[in-house]
């Protein structure tokens, strides 16, 4: 596969969205394919009429693997920014799922206080901030030794992909005095399988809305795909209509 954002690329999807859009329109509006004009001539077509749908398709299928083998490496997958929103749709979800579990830590985490003891504690109220726990392991991302993170992140294995950890900033009272808690033990959340494909459904789709990745990368390959079908289809339908 190519490089990002190179000419050959750039040339690909371009060659290959503006002929896959001729074609669904050309299909849509039931365009006659047997005369057209070329130059400002008149052309009609004599032989061979019932297969220029077939022509049409091939032609698109070469431009799509033109474009597949012209596509950077990975760029199938989320980029950088969608793996941030992933992150950031993750960590509030788990926020507002583990909220009972969270109450329970931050209330442990006042009676282990250092000067607290046997007094009377109330908690009031608490802010958990979260942060995936690959981002604060030396051992992944080590700090003397820089690394793209995008490359890290891909090479995780689903559990440390999105294991995350939450630590706590607390409003108390001890014996009716008002008292600040920041920092102590950290929350390590772990989210299942059905938690973690649900948010990246999500993710996917405003997404779509928010960043280029999918019009950019994987929106030609499918509109090239879906007029690639189409074109096929159509030429099925003119030579046996009957099967």
């Amino acid at each position: 596969m190519g490089e990002t954002d190179t000419l050959d690329f750039n040339k690909a999807r371009s060659y290959l969205i503006g002929f896959s859009t001729i074609t669904m329109l050309l299909w849509y509006f039931g365009a006659d394919l047997s005369t057209f004009k070329l130059l400002g001539n008149e052309v009609r077509l004599k032989e061979n009429a019932n297969d220029v749908w077939m022509v049409l398709g091939v032609i698109n299928a070469y431009l799509w693997l033109r474009l597949y083998q012209r596509t950077p490496a990975g760029s199938l997958c989320f980029d950088l920014e969608m793996h941030e929103l992933y992150e950031s749709n993750l960590i509030s979800t788990m926020k507002f799922l583990k909220k009972g579990e969270m109450r329970r830590h931050a209330q442990q985490m006042i009676k282990e206080a250092p000067r607290v003891g046997s007094a009377t504690t109330k908690l009031i109220k608490f802010t958990p901030r979260g942060k995936m726990a690959y981002d604060t392991s030396s051992s992944i991302i080590p700090q003397e030794h820089p690394t793209n993170k995008l490359e890290v992140i891909r090479k995780l294995s689903n559990e440390s992909r999105n294991e995350i950890d939450y630590s706590f900033y607390i409003y108390c009272k001890v014996n009716e005095n008002d008292s600040h808690i920041s920092g102590g033990q950290i929350l390590t959340v772990t989210p299942r399988t059905p938690i973690t494909m649900a948010v990246k459904l999500y993710t996917f789709a405003k997404g779509s809305l928010v960043s280029p990745w999918l019009f950019d990368h994987v929106a030609p390959l499918i509109l090239g795909a879906l007029s690639t079908g189409i074109a096929f289809s159509k030429w099925w339908q003119i030579n046996y209509p009957f099967l």
